[in-house]
C-alpha cells in the first residue's frame, strides 16, 4: 500500500496554501462533528476571515440543533453572522438560494 497516495499527508500545509490563494473561502456546515473545527478555527484569522463566508444548517428541533454543534463551533458561526459572514439554511433548496444570493453580490 506504499504506492497509494495518502491525501492527508501534509494536509495542514496544503490547506494553508489553498487558503492563501483563494479569493473567497466558503464553508458549508451541517454539524461540528468530524474534525473540521480546526479548519474553521484557522480561517477565523483576520487575513482569512475577511474572505470567508459560512453557511450553517439550523434545525427545527432544539434538541437536534443542540446535538449538531458544540459550543465553540456555534460561537464561531454566530460571530461570523454578527459581521455578515455567515448565513443559515434549513434544507438544500435554502442553501442553494443563499449561495446564489452571495454569488450575485460578488
Amino acid at each position: 500500500m506504499e504506492d497509494v497516495f495518502d491525501f492527508t499527508e501534509d494536509w495542514t500545509a496544503k490547506f494553508k496554501l489553498l487558503l492563501s490563494y483563494a479569493d473567497t473561502i466558503v464553508g458549508v456546515y451541517e454539524h461540528s462533528h468530524g474534525g473540521h473545527c480546526w479548519e474553521a478555527g484557522f480561517i477565523d484569522q483576520y487575513e482569512y476571515r475577511t474572505r470567508t463566508q459560512a453557511f450553517y444548517r439550523v434545525y427545527a428541533d432544539d434538541d437536534d440543533q443542540y446535538e449538531a454543534y458544540n459550543g465553540m463551533f456555534w460561537t464561531h458561526m454566530r460571530s461570523l453572522e454578527n459581521i455578515g459572514r455567515a448565513r443559515s439554511w434549513t434544507d438544500r433548496a435554502t442553501l442553494l438560494q443563499q449561495v446564489d444570493q452571495l454569488a450575485l453580490q460578488s
